[in-house]
């Protein structure tokens, strides 16, 4: 469900500063930001690409085996039945970008190029829709290092005009261990 790996992308724009006040010097410790269990609850509008909705649920994220990729597991459990979904985030370092995928139960894996300005996260990506080809921006905001505000718009015109998808709000429940 392309809600929910939205909303796992709200764990990604959060943390790009460190708890010191300072970027890290490593780019991909950034996505460390994630690491842990989130629950979020949010809006979903009613859209050409979506229904009404107040989704929630659990945003599980944990560093793969030697921290190259943060992956997170996504609960929605007000879906009948809950669905679950995957979101990764990485840094390409010989490109100098991060990436952000999301593979949901429904569609295949879509990719979004991520830029990170001190604690705000911006997820863009395009799909193409009877002909129109649509522009999805997915920002996360980090409040704190424990609070994560999202929102997702898209625009069918080039960017002209944008519509609210999603708005949403990802809370830290607690820390997880990393996998080694």
């Amino acid at each position: 469900m392309a809600l929910a790996a939205s909303i796992s992308f709200l764990v990604a724009t959060t943390g790009a500063v460190m708890a010191s006040g300072r970027e890290s010097p490593d780019p991909n410790a950034r996505l460390g930001v994630w690491e842990g269990q989130w629950t979020f609850h949010g809006q979903l509008f009613e859209t050409p690409y979506s229904h009404a909705a107040k989704p929630s649920g659990t945003d599980d994220c944990i560093w793969v085996p030697g921290k190259s990729y943060m992956v997170c597991d996504i609960l929605d459990e007000t879906s009948n039945p809950p669905v679950s979904d995957l979101s990764i985030f990485s840094y390409n370092r010989a490109v100098r970008t991060y990436t952000h995928t999301v593979m949901e139960t429904d569609s295949a894996p879509f990719p979004e190029t991520v830029t990170i300005q001190g604690s705000t996260w911006l997820a863009q990506t395009h799909f193409s829709d009877r002909g129109k080809v649509v522009l999805l921006r997915d920002v996360y905001k980090f409040i704190s290092s424990d609070r994560v505000t999202e929102y997702v718009t898209l625009s069918d015109d080039h960017g002209k005009h944008w519509v609210l998808r999603f708005q949403g709000t990802l809370v830290k429940a607690h820390s997880s261990r990393s996998a080694r």
